[in-house]
């Protein structure tokens, strides 16, 4: 379990630059009604904390958005962005090798608390104009209507390592696209992946977010046509992928428990090579794997 933010907040060994409040107007079951925002430099690392208070200044919940060296493993930290975001006894983390463009959807923790929190409107706005991140309401399944399903992966969509266990695609099968893969890995985290399409609905491969020109790292949708992966921490022993259903429609879930049982979906190993980049100076080589 990660630590609150809270807590975070004690350590001395940084430079704050102060905290602003902000009011929140939109009625919500967690009982916040203002943010305060806190900035600082922490072991060299561009810091952002997001915290909703109640009327009486308890904290309710919370994000955190670390910048820099990140640790992926207990052996391995790289250049890259870590998500912390709390409520309550609620606590989750993800890391993802993306620093400039960052965005997630407010469901990307799951569960009801935190997706309550990222997705009041005055959370989105302070993290879009305060710190540079767009936080995206994915749609559910209920939204995308019966014409989206959740079914096993395509190997072409996926690495040649490592195998992606319980691999899951949000698929639009009218038009043959997929939205999203969301599979677990051999230590139990959970990888998400979004892909990018321009307006004509064609794939896009080594392209800025908007689908224009980019060199290199500076890309947001890399060689295989996806977003760099967001891989959230385990919270208990085992990871499960599972077939949402939302009034009869399905989408791609995930879930951590201490119980070991079969998927629906299969493992998958894929077809696409690892450890590539886009044309470039820094060509991001691996940054786009999972």
């Amino acid at each position: 379990m990660v630590s609150r933010v809270s807590s975070l907040l004690a350590v001395a060994a940084f430079a704050c630059t102060g905290t602003e409040r902000v009011q929140v107007d939109t009625p919500n079951n967690l009982g916040i009604v203002s943010l305060d925002t806190h900035r600082f430099s922490e072991a060299g690392n561009e810091v952002f904390v997001l915290t909703g208070l109640s009327a009486s200044d308890e904290e309710r919940a919370s994000v955190r958005i670390t910048r820099g060296m990140v640790a992926f493993s207990s052996t391995e930290r790289a250049p890259g962005s870590e998500i912390v975001a709390a409520a309550g006894r609620i606590s989750s983390r993800a890391v993802t090798r993306e620093i400039r463009e960052l965005a997630f959807g407010s469901s990307l923790f799951r569960t009801p608390e935190l997706i309550a929190f990222l997705s009041l409107p005055a959370v989105v706005k302070v993290l879009d104009t305060e710190a540079s991140i767009a936080v995206t309401v994915v749609p559910t399944s209920d939204e995308r209507g019966y014409s989206w399903i959740a079914d096993n992966c395509d190997g072409a969509d996926l690495n040649t390592s490592p195998t992606a266990h319980e691999c899951c695609e949000d698929t639009n099968w009218s038009t043959h696209k997929v939205y999203d893969t969301t599979f677990f890995r051999a230590d139990q985290s959970v990888s998400v992946r979004i892909a990018g399409y321009d307006s004509s609905g064609h794939r896009l491969h080594c392209a800025a977010q908007n689908g224009g020109a980019c060199s290199g790292n500076a890309c947001y949708w890399g060689p295989n046509g996806f977003a760099r992966a967001i891989i959230i921490a385990p919270t208990d022993s085992y990871a499960h992928i599972l077939d949402g259903v939302v009034n009869d429609y399905q989408n791609c879930e995930y879930s951590f428990d201490g119980y070991s049982y079969s998927s629906a979906f299969y493992d998958q190993t894929g077809s696409f090579p690892t450890g590539q980049g886009c044309p470039g100076g820094q060509d991001g080589a691996g940054e786009w794997d999972y």
